[in-house]
């Protein structure tokens, strides 16, 4: 008996645990059997997502629903694409249904009238340009992976919802008498205001999110005359929308542009939108190392006796361990015993010829052994105190306080100029951009020297001049870029001709 209870107990938990586990999923509001699919007929789908909620503004119509952003993705052009959004009307005492746009991964909103949902998107009798929902008309709503083309990631839907439709519209209507809508959405009272948005500075490709309140879905990016229409999306509160910045935009700043039906608000801070990297105009060729390389023959010969030695060294040592380690192994092996002899005579006699070269070539010509040898074309380099630029024999030169007047102002003025275009200064490649900036206006270059703040190959801080004259023209190159203008040494003074460059 008490077998029996027990058996009957588990399958009285298995069928509850199996009824807490199925998922519920709601009736469709209309039968997908009685519906003439413009599109394609997804009435056979599986439902796997529920719809929570259908909001309807003048400009804007979201579809909630459990499943958003989980049905796989597709590629639909240059974004990925979850699926359509479904709208059924009935005209004529007959339901027709059709999907009026894409979706991309988790998108449940989309900025829309109730006249361009046939004239624009379907535009497909009788849901064409002779449709417009209007107040008081019974319309359908349903949420489906893919299925306005023949791509097919999934064949699932959501159920189908009937609303009312909430305000009148121009054009053609529906045949419902109207009536009192019970329950209409939130519809902004006021223009939006945007506070803010992050990050201020982006690629394309690259989501941007808008702050404040009242926004929608319709975000424009203004540049002077011109303005560019973004694809958005708001949030419930309608206080954050987000967008992506196309990617065929132009480099640039721009006004963030959102409006709702009730006005448009712009930013006050301007977006930046840089594409690719800073152009290559002058690449830099940097400087070949000379120090301790030898400038005439003498050297040459001096420097490759030295090496060789070194080289002899090792040889001789791995001969001789290799001819020990025959001469050990050879077990009274004539054969080898002979062989490792031999190494070590030829090691012999390459040490001793190797370490009588210098005698040899002395005998030669003792000028192949000293510094006094050369070939035409081999000369000496300059010595490091010997100042060649500048036209004063020394650095600063002396009147270099005079030859260049005072550049404070123009380093000041592309200061400003950066900065109003929202480029950031901070660290030694904010201040090379300064120095670059005010270089074009002074009609001065860069110069590329070797230490202290670099940026690109060039002194971040330090504005040339072609003749040789060199002007310190930032205090803290790293960080406060406070314009200044003072005459300075140049670090490499005999190459400072070399190390200039014009100004990118």
């Amino acid at each position: 008996m008490n077998k029996k209870i027990f058996l009957l107990s588990l399958l009285v938990l298995s069928g509850v645990f199996y009824v807490l586990n199925t998922p519920v999923v709601l009736a469709d509001d209309i039968s997908p059997a009685s519906i003439n699919w413009l599109h394609t007929n997804v009435g056979g789908w599986s439902v796997t997502s529920t719809i929570t909620k259908v909001d309807i503004t003048s400009d804007t119509i979201c579809i909630y629903h459990t499943k958003a952003g989980q049905w796989p993705p597709s590629q639909f052009d240059t974004i990925q694409i979850e699926g359509n959004p479904w709208i059924f009307a009935k005209i004529n005492g007959q339901w027709h249904g059709a999907t009026w746009d894409w979706l991309r991964v988790g998108q449940q909103c989309k900025g829309m009238t109730a006249i361009e949902i046939g004239k624009d998107q379907i535009r497909i009798p009788p849901l064409d340009s002779s449709w417009v929902p209007q107040q008081g008309d019974q319309i359908g709503f349903m949420m489906s992976a893919r299925a306005r083309d023949d791509v097919r990631t999934v064949t699932e839907r959501s159920d189908i919802v009937v609303v009312t439709w909430p305000y009148s519209s121009g054009g053609g209507g529906g045949t419902q008498p109207p009536i009192q809508p019970s329950n209409l959405p939130t519809v902004p009272a006021v223009p939006p205001v945007i506070t803010g948005f992050n990050p201020t500075s982006a690629v394309p490709g690259q989501s941007v999110e808008v702050y404040g309140t009242n926004l929608s879905n319709k975000i424009k990016l203004v540049a002077g005359s011109t303005s560019r229409d973004v694809e958005s999306s708001a949030d419930n509160q309608l206080t954050t929308s987000t967008f992506e910045v196309p990617s065929d935009i132009a480099q640039g700043t721009y006004k963030i542009s959102v409006t709702n039906s009730k006005g448009t608000a712009t930013s006050t801070q301007s977006l930046t939108v840089k594409v690719g990297g800073p152009p290559f105009l002058n690449p830099v060729s940097p400087p070949v190392p000379t120090k301790g390389l030898p400038t005439n023959l003498g050297q040459l010969i001096q420097q490759i006796f030295t090496w060789s030695l070194g080289i002899l060294g090792i040889s001789v040592f791995v001969m001789f361990f290799y001819s020990g380690f025959l001469y050990l192994t050879a077990a009274g092996n004539t054969v080898k015993t002979g062989e490792a002899r031999q190494h070590m005579t030829n090691a012999i006699f390459g040490a001793i010829l190797l370490l009588s070269s210098y005698l040899i070539l002395y005998t030669i010509n003792p000028d192949f052994v000293k510094n006094t040898f050369n070939l035409p074309g081999l000369g000496k380099a300059p010595s490091a105190s010997t100042p060649t630029t500048g036209g004063a024999g020394s650095f600063p030169p002396a009147d270099a306080r005079t030859k260049h007047g005072d550049g404070t102002a123009v380093i000041a003025q592309a200061k400003a100029n950066l900065q109003t275009q929202g480029i950031d200064l901070s660290g030694p490649c904010g201040a090379f951009a300064i120095v670059n900036e005010a270089a074009k206006g002074l009609g001065a270059g860069l110069l590329s020297k070797s230490g202290g703040n670099m940026c690109q190959g060039f002194a971040t801080d330090i504005i040339a001049f072609p003749d040789g004259y060199i002007y310190d023209v930032l205090i803290d190159g790293g960080g406060a870029n406070t314009p200044t203008w003072r005459a300075t040494a140049c670090p490499n003074a005999p190459t400072c001709p070399a190390d200039y460059r014009p100004a990118f």
